[in-house]
């Protein structure tokens, strides 16, 4: 119940130099009141107070506080534990749930911190569940539904962009947007709604070439929201990269060159690699999803197991954002070299001229005549390291020529989201195309109640809770 006071650890469980215990409820500040020895008094809303919690000894808890600085032990039958911590107070309703907060910040010792949660549920606390404190945010109006996702998506962020994308939205950014979104909706809702009152007299509230155009101009508003949502949604997984080509022309190499560890193995053999490996990796802050495949292009192979792993590189290849096309610089161009470059989009490949530190059989002029490429040309040798530097600002700038960045994505659009702004999208369109003012007014109660459902304000039980239990315990 939202009346209780709730305590959780919220810092990562494990030996650490500090941890935090949060309490949020109406008996946070007395039941740590009871305890604390604050080195000044707890006047003001918003303050950091230095200090010891002193606790009965129970036999159940070792002493984990031996060798800390400690007062004489009392004498009597009862000896006390002391911890050392530092309270920050936030009153409400200046805090992030609205509720009384105190945070205990003490040594990251499990022992000790087991001690302080369970003297504090034997009195009256309860321990938190998974989110339940930013629900309790979003319940007492300190957040929307979308701001508190975005907390999720703080937690979760990979790389900066990504946190940057997080941050903006618990901001509001979104939530505003789409806040747009709706009283754009109530007025015209309003007003069609008005108009259907006084349909039986000769009173023009709204014509119908005003709701066409409301209407047209809320589709288009909600269409560029979404366009960008299959760039989000790649933005968040990192964009996907694929190391491509015939056998044996180093693309294990380098991919264990790009992540500057050895994970994929490599052999003088051709054909070593027989399955899909991925890991992630940046550049210049920009996130990658990369992926060495198997060779493609003719083999000799007779057990199949090799045209199942080229398989396995045609699938991922039709789903990839951006190729690096590897060949062997040591060797002509071959026939098959040229067939499989031809089936990737050029404007999203980076053409690599491997071994750079053998000697070349591929020169400049026959790979513009014979692959027909000019500017997008790498050399490296994945074996020495040799045009690495090189490679990664031709794919940064690739990125960015291509239009696979996700840096000005404006918002991380999660699955939840698509879905309600499709389906307020087909309320719209359908709203377009009816003449009858009533089913107008109809799908617009439709439009607006699947925007809530983002921000909250109509979303069901079971979604929030849903949505909820992804968080850990603690925030």
């Amino acid at each position: 119940m939202k009346e209780n006071t709730i305590i959780a650890v919220a810092t990562p469980s494990g030996y650490s130099l500090g941890a935090v215990i949060r309490l949020s409820g109406p008996l946070s500040l007395s039941l740590v009141r009871k305890v604390f020895r604050p080195a000044d008094a707890l006047s003001r809303n918003h303050q950091s107070v230095p200090g010891k919690i002193i606790l009965p000894r129970s036999a159940s808890f070792p002493d984990v506080t031996s060798g800390l600085n400690r007062e004489p032990r009392e004498t009597g039958p009862s000896p006390k534990t002391q911890i050392p911590v530092t309270l920050y107070i936030m009153k409400a309703p200046r805090s992030y749930t609205r509720e009384d907060i105190v945070e205990i910040h003490t040594l990251g010792v499990p022992p000790l911190l087991n001690m302080l949660l369970d003297y504090f549920t034997k009195k009256g606390a309860h321990m938190a569940q998974a989110g339940e404190f930013t629900r309790r945010a979003f319940l007492n109006g300190r957040i929307d539904l979308a701001q508190a996702e975005s907390v999720l998506n703080i937690i979760k962020a990979r790389n900066e962009r990504e946190l940057v994308l997080a941050v903006r939205q618990l901001k509001g950014d979104f939530s505003n947007h789409t806040q747009r979104l709706n009283e754009m909706m109530k007025r015209l809702l309003s007003r069609l709604e008005l108009s259907l009152d006084f349909s039986d007299q000769d009173i023009a509230i709204i014509t119908g070439e005003e709701i066409k155009k409301s209407v047209a101009k809320l589709i288009s508003e909600l269409s560029r929201l979404l366009k960008g949502q299959q760039e989000t949604a790649v933005f968040k997984e990192g964009v996907s990269l694929v190391i491509c080509g015939m056998p044996n022309v180093g693309k294990s190499s380098l991919f264990n060159r790009l992540l500057k560890k050895e994970r994929a193995v490599v052999m003088p053999l051709a054909g070593t690699t027989r399955d899909v490996i991925e890991a992630d990796f940046k550049i210049k802050g920009h996130g990658f999803r990369l992926f060495d495949t198997a060779g493609l292009g003719k083999t000799r192979d007779k057990t199949g197991i090799q045209e199942i792993a080229a398989r396995k590189t045609r699938g991922i290849i039709e789903q990839a954002d951006m190729f690096l096309f590897v060949i062997d610089g040591s060797r002509p161009v071959s026939n098959e070299d040229i067939k499989i470059l031809r089936r990737l989009p050029p404007e999203r490949v980076l053409l690599i001229i491997n071994k750079s530190d053998l000697n070349q059989k591929i020169s400049d002029q026959v790979i513009r005549r014979k692959l027909k490429y000019k500017d997008i040309i790498c050399r490296v040798s994945a074996l020495k390291g040799n045009g690495i530097t090189e490679l990664a600002k031709r794919l940064n700038g690739l990125l960015k020529e291509s239009k696979t960045d996700k840096s000005s994505a404006p918002y991380i659009i999660s699955a939840r989201y698509r879905e309600n702004l499709s389906r307020a999208l087909e309320s719209l369109k359908r709203a377009k195309s009816t003449p009858s003012a009533e089913l107008v007014a109809f799908e617009l109660r439709e439009a607006l109640n699947q925007l809530g459902n983002i921000t909250g304000a109509t979303t069901p039980d079971d979604v929030l809770n849903n949505i909820f239990s992804r968080f850990c315990i603690g925030k």
